[in-house]
């Protein structure tokens, strides 16, 4: 989930560089927005699955 922040209002410089050594070559597919970071496909696939299962456990709860 924090990946969302940075890729909608951007990030500090050198987090930015820590971000492009570790995550370069990585798969994404979402368009970048100026030099903000961008979620790579694996991290939006654990935040997908994240909001499933928040779902379901709170529908569990309410019913």
């Amino acid at each position: 989930m924090t990946w969302w922040i940075p890729y909608f209002t951007g990030f500090p410089k050198s987090a930015k560089e820590n971000y492009d050594r570790y995550f370069k070559r990585t798969y994404k597919i979402l368009p970048q927005i100026k030099d903000h970071l961008t979620p790579d496909v694996e991290h939006m696939g654990v935040g997908i699955l994240i909001v499933i299962t928040l779902i379901f456990q709170i529908w569990d709860l309410l019913s």
